[in-house]
């Protein structure tokens, strides 16, 4: 008797530590956070601790081999097409309601083998100054644009970054508009993700989104840019995001087309108790009007069972050889 007295007087206890150290979890959510990130190494070669780290900027041209393109060019040739378009009252389906539209892939293939001239565009994109520099061990490669470059006059430093499936060439157009402003001076900094482009891959696991972040800082700083603005888009967003967050006394400025979720499974927690217990015990008061506004635990269940294959795909699926060959070669 006189032990299961005890086992209850020790159930009794753990369960009040449990909920003191639940309660004392969830209200550390509310505090703000500390961010950091660890140094970690990409490169292939381990440098020795007496290896002086290369810190050099040096001039990159894109390079043009006819070989390379003559074997994309015969690869896109043998494309099967899938069957013709599904008929609908006895009319093609022109539209991309059955999946991507037949006709589209055809001349989107006619185009790249007969009509895109592969190397009048790579001497287009070789008029930009092009850059690679080694940090954390891999080569990353950048263009810059800026306005009057032998001049001592202090230039507004913007960083623009890219997401998937996409590279330096979606900003190479505004980076023109902000070069030929003549209201204000720009360092435009335009780099290729690692991975990406002409960046090196990583060859060491670990590379994350604030690992890229503290890459991006570690050029920022090399190209003499103590204070700068961050542009991003996709997981340029997302990298862009983390910048703010790691280095908030160096960006002076965000812009991002999406918003990436920074809720932790504590957010979550309290959020779905926001539903059942007075908000007001649980959240802030922006954290209780997201909660009534936009924050719908049912729903946010729903939309993920219905619109997150693409995300299951991504996280489970396998890209062919040929295909990331294929994309390499458009970049």
């Amino acid at each position: 008797m006189g032990l299961s007295r005890l086992n209850r007087v020790i159930a009794v206890i753990a369960l009040i530590i449990a909920l003191i150290y639940g309660w004392k979890s969830l209200f550390e959510a509310r505090r703000s956070p500390c961010y950091s990130v660890d140094v970690k190494y990409f490169g292939s070669e381990t440098p020795s601790s007496s290896d002086a780290e290369d810190f050099s900027i040096k001039p990159f041209k894109i390079p043009f081999e006819r070989s390379q393109v003559d074997d994309m060019i015969n690869r896109v040739s043998k494309t099967r097409f899938y069957e013709p378009q599904i008929m609908v009252d006895n009319r093609n389906v022109n539209k991309s309601s059955y999946g991507f539209n037949r006709q589209t892939a055809e001349s989107i293939r006619d185009y790249l083998i007969n009509t895109f001239d592969w190397k009048k565009t790579v001497q287009e994109l070789n008029t930009f100054d092009h850059y690679k520099t080694n940090i954390a061990g891999l080569d990353i490669h950048f263009v810059r644009l800026t306005q009057n470059p032998h001049t001592n006059e202090k230039k507004e430093a913007i960083l623009f970054l890219h997401g998937w499936p996409g590279s330096f060439l979606e900003y190479l157009d505004v980076a023109r508009q902000f070069n030929s402003s003549t209201t204000g001076t720009y360092d435009i900094i335009i780099p290729s993700l690692p991975g990406y482009g002409y960046s090196d891959a990583p060859v060491r696991a670990g590379m994350s989104t604030p690992q890229i972040a503290r890459i991006m800082q570690n050029l920022m700083q090399r190209l003499g840019h103590s204070s700068y603005v961050v542009c991003g888009g996709d997981w340029g967003s997302i990298i862009g995001t983390h910048m703010a967050q790691l280095y908030p006394g160096h960006v002076r400025g965000l812009l991002i087309t999406l918003v990436p979720p920074t809720l932790t499974w504590k957010h979550y927690i309290q959020l779905g108790l926001g539903h059942f217990v007075n908000p007001s015990i649980l959240l802030d008061f922006d954290e209780q009007e997201f909660l009534v506004e936009r924050f719908n635990a049912k729903n946010y269940i729903s939309f993920l069972w219905q619109e997150g294959g693409y995300f299951h795909l991504q996280s489970t699926g396998l890209i062919l050889l040929d295909m990331h060959s294929m994309i390499h070669h458009l970049v």
